[in-house]
């Protein structure tokens, strides 16, 4: 049972676009005994609004035409929200009331007022929550001229305008949030007096604010103000969402969205949804829609690099992940990898692709041996390392083999480096050198579990590169058990490919 304070307390969702609409009644959440169900009447003979100054007399029923638009906008509010809306004859039955009359502001076509009243006990509870909206169509100044809406009219939007207000939203340009100028208008929202062509849907932000009041699952259910979760809809922008305790539903849009976890990654876990994302962890089981990126504490996980891998061929997937193998002896990080398979997509040969990994080495060359002035021996060892496993390096025939390509110009760093894991993988199944393969092949199999079945990014490039240098050692050519153990997460958590 919800406390006296539960009803002053801010319902703001620190979104202007959603906080820019919301008003403070008339609380249809909060009504007493708890339904899901808002009763509307056309009466004029009982129900009608016992105290408004806003209109002055004239009170006529609704027309047929009237009555149809209504039905219709009902619709769509029932399916934004989730709440329903049935008509009844007696207007003492109804919550919300419609009737044409004379507004006292001749400049008004539409005007909704709203009323609530409660009752508490003396620990401060609600015991009991009623309230009334009352929806009026001036019928003098604008004579007949909205007594006949139909959709792809502006009185059909003027009617969806006054729903608006009764259930619970405000103009956008008053109160102490308020949207943009260059956002104030009705392609955004209906609640705006900033006329942009004539509608027949609510607005994105419309749909944003009556989506945060009621969860879309209606009065009373899990989500919405007075509800254990929330249901945010962001903006089509870039968007960075914060987790907050409760089981909420979070929708990015368009943009590219992030929404942030307090914990490690290990700590949750995700499983995907025919539509989206469940995530589960500290915050609570929170369900995600067009979010294209989370970030945790120590790791971030790259959501759409699933599927640009499954825009090229395996093998050339493979090819790009092992240029990380070859040059740093690390798994790649999940946004680094997403880049290149763009660029690849874009036409950019592999062997071009290798010699940018040969500056990016040079560039972290603390970290990866990499030099800008070492000699084409020392190059030639370093490969020979990361590929073929070699701890000592090249051979003396292999190494002056490669050394002389380098010096005549027939090699350059990145046509070396695929040539050398091209011969690398001729030895699989050889009885002697078999092991070679086999080291490149699990290697290569642990990148692809660690940037592509979980997407995942640490937090820094420099940690990055450690530890993704870290993991690749823990590779041989018999078992990945200690990388993956490494890496940190259960078997079920890399399910995202």
């Amino acid at each position: 049972m919800p406390k006296v304070d539960n009803l002053n307390a801010s319902i703001l969702s620190t979104w202007n676009h959603i906080d820019a609409l919301l008003d403070n009644g008339p609380g249809w959440n909060w009504l007493t005994p708890a339904r899901n169900t808002l009763y509307y009447s056309y009466s004029t003979s009982s129900g009608t609004d016992p105290k408004s100054t806003g209109i002055v007399g004239g009170l006529t029923a609704f027309t047929t035409a009237q009555r149809a638009a209504v039905v219709e906008i009902f619709k769509q509010l029932s399916q934004i929200t989730g709440i329903s809306f049935v008509e009844v004859a007696d207007g003492n039955q109804a919550d919300i009331h419609f009737a044409n009359a004379n507004i006292a502001n001749v400049n008004f076509a539409g005007y909704t007022s709203w009323t609530y009243n409660y009752l508490n006990d003396s620990q401060q509870r609600i015991t009991s929550y009623v309230a009334e909206a009352y929806v009026y169509i001036d019928n003098v100044e604008f004579g007949t001229r909205y007594l006949s809406p139909t959709a792809g009219t502006y009185g059909y939007e003027l009617l969806m305008h006054e729903l608006g207000h009764a259930m619970g939203l405000k103009h956008p340009f008053s109160g102490s949030v308020v949207l943009p100028g260059q956002d104030d208008h009705t392609d955004n929202t209906l609640m705006s007096y900033t006329q942009r062509g004539v509608h027949t849907t609510y607005g994105p932000d419309d749909i944003a604010a009556l989506t945060w009041l009621y969860g879309g699952d209606g009065i009373g259910g899990k989500l919405g103000i007075d509800s254990a979760g929330r249901y945010l809809i962001a903006t089509p922008k870039d968007d960075s969402i914060v987790a907050a305790a409760g089981d909420d539903v979070l929708d990015g849009q368009a943009g590219n969205d992030i929404v942030q976890f307090g914990g490690t990654r290990s700590s949750y876990k995700l499983s995907l949804l025919s539509d989206g994302l469940q995530v589960s962890g500290n915050e609570g089981v929170d369900r995600l829609l067009n979010v294209e990126r989370l970030k945790f504490s120590d790791m971030s996980v790259n959501l759409t690099v699933q599927s640009a891998a499954k825009s090229i061929s395996t093998l050339d997937l493979y090819r790009l992940e092992e240029l990380y193998v070859a040059f740093f002896n690390r798994v790649p990080d999940a946004d680094g990898l997403a880049y290149w398979i763009s660029r690849f997509k874009d036409g950019m040969p592999i062997k071009q692709i290798a010699e940018s990994f040969y500056n990016a080495g040079i560039a972290f060359s603390e970290q990866t041996g990499y030099r800008a002035d070492m000699t084409n021996e020392a190059f030639i060892n370093l490969v020979y390392k990361n590929v073929l496993g070699r701890t000592d390096g090249a051979d003396s025939e292999g190494l002056a083999y490669w050394a002389k390509g380098l010096s005549s110009g027939a090699e350059t760093h990145g046509s070396l480096v695929t040539n050398i894991l091209a011969s690398a993988h001729t030895f699989k199944g050889h009885a002697e050198f078999g092991w070679v393969a086999d080291l490149l092949d699990n290697k290569i199999q642990v990148a692809n579990q660690f940037a592509v079945k979980a997407g995942l990014n640490y937090n820094s490039d420099a940690t990055s590169i450690l530890l993704g240098m870290q993991i690749a050692a823990q590779v041989t050519p018999t078992s990945i058990d200690n990388a993956i153990k490494l890496i940190g997460l259960a078997p079920d958590q890399f399910n995202l490919a």
